[in-house]
């Protein structure tokens, strides 16, 4: 698929893997809708690049669909989601001294970074459907941005890797129903990147130590690297159905 004039739409493009998705694909000339929850973030995100940024919660059925309307409204139907919108909880084991961690700790992060990613994929893939063949006989394509979490099982964070697990397994089994329409299913899968969140999230201690335990380069990926992976998906019409991962050879430890 050639992205040139072509709608759209990145989730969690105002910040990190989102933004820069979005930035390169308008440099590739794509009509590109962003959304996100923090609307002054968003807002000033799509005026910086020249994109639609729409407020959106993608946990909510009603906002979703309204942000999609508006988004085909001004572009026309989708033909690229990019599902770049997480959360990230603060780290904690399951059960602790204190006893186990709330419900809700790890109902609300999957109601974002799962439910949220299928609601979207289920919207985009409607209008797909709909929409006329592409110059490659597709119709269009869903990246959806996971994580190594969701491979390598680190012991901190067990929502957010059952999160990116359930996104993993999803990738297949959505390609397999899609197809059917001409229609792609991709996830990349980034290790270590450097955004505003894993700064935020991630102690300190641990960007000490990626360069003594990434094989090549020793450092975390910049969001621009994620997104020319995007880009590639969207252009190579023969990946479909896959898990790529983009991390430096880098695996998660086990420590107890």
């Amino acid at each position: 698929m050639q992205v040139k004039n072509v709608a759209a739409i990145v989730t969690g493009g105002g910040t990190g893997i989102g933004f820069a998705t979005a930035k390169l694909l308008i440099e590739e000339g794509a009509r590109v809708t962003i959304l996100g929850r923090r609307k002054d973030v968003i807002e000033k995100a799509g005026q910086e690049i020249g994109a639609l940024g729409i407020s959106c919660d993608i946990s909510d059925e009603k906002s979703t669909e309204a942000a999609f309307n508006q988004a085909n409204e001004a572009h026309g139907p989708v033909r690229i989601l990019v599902n770049s919108a997480a959360v990230s909880p603060q780290n904690r084991p399951v059960v602790d001294d204190a006893g186990p961690v709330p419900l809700n700790w790890f109902t609300d992060l999957v109601a974002i970074n799962l439910s949220g990613i299928f609601n979207t994929t289920r919207l985009a893939a409607a209008e797909m459907r709909d929409a006329n063949e592409l110059d490659d006989k597709s119709r269009g394509v869903i990246i959806n941005i996971s994580s190594v979490s969701g491979h390598d099982g680190p012991t901190d964070n067990i929502a957010y890797v059952a999160s990116k697990g359930g996104i993993n397994s999803m990738t297949l089994a959505l390609a397999r129903e899609f197809g059917q329409f001409a229609v792609r299913v991709v996830t990349i899968s980034p290790g270590p990147v450097d955004t505003p969140l894993s700064r935020e999230n991630v102690p300190q201690e641990m960007w000490d130590a990626l360069p003594h335990v990434m094989p090549f380069p020793k450092r975390a990926a910049d969001p621009s690297e994620v997104a020319r992976t995007v880009l590639h998906v969207c252009e190579q019409t023969y990946l479909n159905g896959e898990i790529i991962r983009i991390d430096g050879g880098y695996r998660v430890p086990f420590m107890s």
